[in-house]
């Protein structure tokens, strides 16, 4: 079990109607400040479509913070915790490896 979260990939900006991976689900994240408690698989991944979006895993102290384009990919299966920043919604794709 990896004991920090992996740096983020950096792709290009990726349109939120882009065609979704099959078994993939889009959460919106509201500006509300609250955050989503999300259960990925191993192998799984978050790609964030619009906004900026703190993500913290539970059993690690460190957070992650990514933005627009960015691609978090895990090696383990983790509980997320994910809340959109800056008072502005945030749209994440989750998809299965």
């Amino acid at each position: 079990m990896d004991t920090t979260l992996p740096s983020p990939t950096a792709l290009p900006s990726t349109s939120p109607t882009a065609a979704p991976r099959p078994g993939s689900q889009l959460l919106v994240l509201d500006a509300s400040g609250h955050s989503q408690a999300l259960d990925c698989p191993s192998g799984g991944e978050l790609r964030i479509l619009q906004g900026r979006v703190w993500i913290s895993r539970e059993g690690h102290a460190e957070d992650l913070f990514l933005d627009s384009g960015e691609l978090l990919r895990l090696k383990d299966a983790a509980r997320l915790h994910l809340s959109a920043e800056r008072a502005a919604p945030a749209w994440v794709r989750v998809s299965p490896e």
